[in-house]
């Protein structure tokens, strides 16, 4: 990814990461963390924002949830009309979705990239 925002960006699935502070967060060897190395950049925001995450919110494993590594990762500009963890165990994941509010819409981007004011 780049800080080229010209074109909004979704990021989604399984990270196999959560921010410092939720439950069970960890580093890899090189002390990298997935999830703050994309939130750091600011091109980003997700929900939960903060730990601790409610129950509702775990995502893994699904018979019996203890972190967030599933993730909906939405540009700054846009924001969640809806962000539901399902309750479901046909996985060991359990489904995340969102609805989300974009502010600039597909028509408002000019063909070289960039949005119309």
């Amino acid at each position: 990814l780049t800080s080229d925002d010209s074109l909004p960006t979704i990021v989604a699935g399984d990270l196999n990461a959560a921010p410092q502070g939720f439950p069970l967060s960890e580093r890899t060897t090189q002390n990298r963390n997935s999830i703050e190395t994309l939130m750091k950049r600011n091109l980003f925001q997700t929900l939960p924002v903060q730990s601790p995450a409610t129950p509702q919110d775990l995502t893994y494993d699904s018979l019996q949830p203890d972190r967030v590594i599933d993730w909906i990762l939405i540009p700054p500009q846009w924001s969640y009309a809806d962000y539901v963890v399902d309750d479901c165990h046909l996985s060991d994941h359990r489904p995340v979705y969102a609805d989300v509010i974009i502010v600039n819409k597909p028509s408002e981007i000019r063909e070289d990239h960039t949005t119309v004011p």
